[in-house]
């Protein structure tokens, strides 16, 4: 099944303020499918078309841990950054209007 999630950052103009030991927090809708806490996904596009692999670490929905989120829920997700996205952080090539796919 194909699960897609539009995000944006909640600090654009503070450098790395939702960052912390390589979990990055994203906010925004499910547009299909389903998430879940666990699963691998990839992160982007970059300037140069690229994404990234990520793992979701954790899922709030209304400031409550949920296991999965559905088509149409809008909710904030902890995603682990692989090694070759760690380069993204200082960068600032996580940015509104990435999406996450799997």
């Amino acid at each position: 099944m194909k699960r897609v999630i539009t995000w944006l950052s909640p600090d654009d103009d503070k450098e790395n303020t939702n960052v912390y030991k390589n979990i990055f927090v994203v906010t925004g809708l499910t547009t299909s499918g389903i998430i879940t806490r666990g699963s691998k996904m990839m992160l982007g596009p970059d300037k140069k078309g690229e994404f990234k692999e990520v793992l979701i670490k954790s899922i709030h929905c209304r400031k409550v841990p949920v296991k999965e989120i559905w088509s149409g829920q809008i909710a904030a997700i902890a995603l682990k950054l692989s090694e070759d996205t760690k380069e993204w952080i200082g960068s600032k090539k996580i940015r509104k209007g990435m999406y996450l796919v799997n």
